[in-house]
């Protein structure tokens, strides 16, 4: 009995330690960077291997293993030996760009491979040395001269087991200020030099490079941004990731972003995919788009929800082995007030390597503020390199509301001409803004009389009841009506300032916004806190409001 045991327990040992080595020498996916501002992302990348030097790959059913690979060179320079672009075209509005990574990766065992047939299966012989400077690569923007860059290694497998017969590499480099210097709103961006071998390796070569962009637009919903990246393979065990340090939405539908990518990912070979967790069915929801299957979803692609992104050169439809994405998520697959987001790779036959992948949804504008205080420079329009930590000056804004009673609110308005005009009362808000500059800083607000016609104000009443579509019912605890956008961020930063946590609801029938610190169905306990807090200067016309009643 005890030979067996020693046995069984000799094989288990035998089985383990394959696993164990692979584990100690991958590098967990795990968190890089992360935005909180009102804005968007853009990803952009292409291949730097084909089957011809300048012309695009479209034979979508062919596997990267069969293609004698040789370096794409689109630029005709003689100081690159590869190099492929993409084009780039920020959305209208764009004031600047908040964060940009320049990521590249390969198979690199050595300069060539050749494969030859022999009386039973095929021979791979590598023929070279591997250069060292995997990291040293050239980019430019437009026009413009290339540049050096010198990029951190994420992973490198050189003269690690696991990895012996391709030796993959990733690496990145942060190159936001050399964009913003550029000054462009668009343009065709390229990478250069970027190694991988060449020929034909035994599973295929592949190699790659993408830049993700953050970019800021006061235009757009507040949003959390996240990366993570590493180097893991996707086999029979499934890598799962998990983001957080969020908080979507509290109402409406919202959305979500997904960025992802990998190495060899073959697009004739299937059981490879990706899903999201859903808090709502309790399970792994396998996703898919019009060209990604559920069975086959990493396929040698670049995807852009949908569609295929095509402005690039070369514009091949298969990238042999690089995969590229970026992917709306469904309507409902993430909830409201939800605060992580779980997605999962798996694969039963092709295996493949994850190295990068980004999430981002919307978020509460309160949340934006208490993360990332300099977004309020996006809010009200102020230049973003005026805005340091060094210094602080007091603003004073001042906004015109309609002329209310107190704990009376016009929920209809009836909006006329400029030749119509009513008196209104100026409200004061104060907050503080962190300014680069010596010189007080304020912004300008001329106090114009608002053209809504209030309808004739009843007497007082306790609280107001008030139909607004789309908004939980129940009693809310108002401190505040803004008209417009930026004196309610405002409002909300001097709240947050105080220590409480406002919440916000937008009436859609005349877009005023309603900040709020309590919400509750028992109308004893809202009228305690109202009283208790009517007796402190900031909150002395708060007022409840019974929504959908």
């Amino acid at each position: 009995m005890k030979t067996k045991s020693y046995h069984s327990l000799l094989i288990v040992i035998l089985l383990t330690i394959p696993v164990c080595i692979k584990a100690q020498e991958e590098t967990p996916l795990t968190f890089h960077h992360k935005t909180y501002t009102k804005g968007g992302s853009i990803v952009v990348g292409n291949t730097i291997l084909g089957k011809h030097k300048s012309k695009s790959f479209d034979h979508e059913k062919t596997s990267n293993d069969v293609v004698d690979m040789v370096y794409v060179d689109v630029d005709n320079e003689s100081s690159t030996f590869s190099s492929s672009s993409a084009e780039i075209n920020l959305p209208k509005g764009t004031t600047r760009i908040l964060y940009a990574e320049l990521y590249w990766s390969g198979l690199y065992p050595a300069e060539k491979s050749t494969m030859r047939m022999g009386a039973r299966r095929a021979i791979y012989k590598k023929k070279g040395g591997r250069e060292a400077a995997v990291n040293e690569i050239k980019v430019k923007w437009g026009d413009a001269p290339y540049i050096d860059i010198k990029g951190d290694i994420v992973f490198d497998a050189k003269g690690k087991s696991t990895f012996k017969r391709d030796s993959p590499y990733v690496c990145r480099a942060n190159i936001t200020n050399y964009l913003n210097d550029a000054n462009l709103n668009s343009g065709n961006f390229t990478a250069a030099n970027i190694r991988a071998v060449r020929g034909k390796l035994e599973g295929g070569s592949a190699a790659g490079w993408h830049l993700y962009m953050i970019y800021e637009n006061p235009n757009n919903s507040p949003k959390y941004f996240t990366t993570f990246d590493g180097f893991r393979q996707v086999a029979k065990d499934p890598v799962e990731i998990t983001f957080n340090d969020f908080k979507t939405k509290t109402q409406g539908q919202i959305e979500s972003t997904l960025v992802m990518a990998t190495l060899e990912g073959d697009t004739n070979i299937k059981n490879d995919q990706f899903a999201f967790y859903s808090a709502k069915e309790d399970k792994y929801v396998t996703l898919q788009t019009p060209n990604r299957d559920n069975t086959n979803f990493f396929n040698s692609s670049i995807t852009i929800n949908s569609e295929m992104f095509l402005n690039r050169t070369p514009a091949s439809t298969n990238t042999l082995g690089f995969d590229l994405l970026k992917m709306k998520l469904d309507d409902g697959l993430i909830a409201n007030n939800a605060e992580e987001a779980r997605i999962r790779f798996k694969s039963k036959a092709d295996r493949f390597y994850v190295y990068f992948t980004a999430f981002e949804t919307e978020i509460e504008e309160t949340l934006m503020l208490k993360k990332n205080p300099e977004a309020i420079a996006t809010v009200n329009n102020i230049p973003a390199e005026n805005i340091q930590v060094k210094d602080i000056e007091a603003l004073v804004i001042k906004e015109v509301m309609p002329r209310v009673e107190k704990e009376e609110l016009v929920a209809d308005a009836t909006f006329v001409n400029d030749e119509h005009k009513i008196e209104a009362p100026v409200k004061v808000v104060e907050t503080t803004l962190k300014v680069e500059s010596p010189e007080r800083v304020y912004i300008k607000s001329t106090p114009v009389v608002s053209n809504a016609v209030p309808k004739k104000v009843k007497k007082k009443s306790r609280i107001k009841k008030l139909t607004v579509r789309g908004v939980d019912s129940g009693y809310y605890l108002i401190t505040n009506v803004f008209s417009k956008e930026k004196y309610a961020s405002n409002w909300t930063q001097k709240l947050l300032d105080e220590g409480y946590a406002p919440e916000r609801f937008v009436n859609p029938r005349n877009g005023w916004i309603y900040i709020y610190l309590m919400k509750t169905d028992d109308l004893a306990e809202i009228k305690k806190e109202r009283n208790r807090l009517r007796t402190k200067e900031l909150f002395k016309e708060a007022w409840i409001g019974g929504i959908n009643r």
